[in-house]
């Protein structure tokens, strides 16, 4: 059963090696798993002012964030 599903509000870790550490973000797909890879991976689309991003991570970098 997947960990997160498409809306899913995602942070994510502070531990994580991406620039986007820490940052919330919503998943945009997954999951998707790539050949020879331990973890599921998840497509998290950013958005700010006139900026929208849209970056893979695996799932063990990414935390869940309620919906309040």
């Amino acid at each position: 059963m997947p960990k997160f599903k498409k809306g899913d509000r995602v942070r994510v870790r502070s531990d994580s090696a991406s620039t986007y550490r820490g940052r919330i973000g919503l998943v945009d797909r997954g999951p998707i798993t790539h050949s020879g890879a331990l973890d599921s991976f998840y497509v998290v689309r950013f958005g700010e002012k006139d900026f929208l991003a849209t970056i893979q991570f695996p799932e063990n970098e990414l935390e869940p964030v309620p919906n309040y």
